[in-house]
């Protein structure tokens, strides 16, 4: 008979085993409101790991989970959603997202609008009906404006759950031009900048959004930068989201793969940006 894990160890793998990644091939336009242009470079380069245990990548399901049920229940009020994990293409292909869907409303079938599904716990509930999205989920809020910018949508119907009570809030958020630009900005000055933008902060690990960071180790030079394609000088990025070696320039095909930029190659050179 085989024996059960001490309870200790299954308490670890349930709840504090960590899995360690690279970041995802694109920036996330979930990610735009992000404050610190910096930690959007280092995602864009790959130039940390991540770390989430089994806990919170259950959190991230709930909120998946959830999704359903929201259009659920916005049917039941006759809001009629579709069109979910539509891809959206930002900046020269190296920003993506997928928005949680496009509806229409019984009341005016003609004006199709942004849904975005969003779970919280109560404090953060609590706040976010106090300050409203822009000021209490500014990250939310530029993930909204960029999929009506993008998908050229008059409003979205922001709607927020809370997980202690199963409480609804809703909020209008009507399409801004002037934001949507200086997102797209943001957008290319992240993909193209040759070199670190500043910190946030006072430019110190002690910064109290700088603790929260997944990239703080490799920001403030306490752990190595990842060997990639992507950290490497030998680099270019290109459109349409692909990566190209210059190295391979004379290839017929220099476009390295998602594979290859993980593996990188024996003419590995850290990239100038990053000594």
């Amino acid at each position: 008979m085989a024996l059960v894990p001490k309870k200790d160890d299954v308490e670890y793998r349930l709840n504090h085993l960590v899995v360690k990644n690279l970041p995802r091939d694109y920036l996330g336009l979930s990610q735009i409101g992000n404050k610190c242009h910096r930690f959007l470079q280092y995602y864009h380069y790959w130039a940390f790991e991540s770390e989430i245990d089994n806990r919170i990548s259950r959190l991230f399901g709930f909120g998946h989970m959830m999704e359903q049920q929201m259009i659920n229940d916005l049917a039941d009020i006759e809001i009629f959603v579709s069109g979910e994990q539509k891809e959206v293409v930002g900046a020269g292909g190296h920003w993506k997202g997928h928005c949680d869907g496009e509806a229409i409303s019984a009341s005016d079938i003609d004006q199709k609008f942004l849904v975005e599904f969003k779970t919280h716990n109560d404090k953060n509930f609590k706040a976010l009906k106090k300050d409203g999205v822009r000021k209490a989920y500014p990250g939310h809020y530029g993930q909204c404006m960029s999929y009506m910018g993008y998908l050229e949508l008059p409003f979205c119907f922001y709607l927020a759950y809370n997980k202690n009570d199963s409480e609804y809030y809703y909020e209008i958020i009507y399409f801004d031009e002037e934001a949507f630009s200086e997102y797209k900005r943001k957008e290319v000055e992240i993909i193209t900048s040759d070199a670190l933008l500043p910190r946030i902060g006072n430019n110190t690990a002690s910064w109290f959004e700088c603790k929260m960071c997944d990239a703080r180790s490799t920001c403030f030079g306490r752990t190595a930068i990842p060997i990639t394609c992507r950290t490497c000088k030998n680099v270019d990025v290109l459109d349409e989201g692909n990566w190209a070696c210059t190295i391979k320039a004379d290839f017929i095909n220099p476009i390295l793969s998602s594979e290859e930029q993980r593996a990188a190659c024996d003419e590995y050179q850290l990239g100038d940006m990053f000594k």
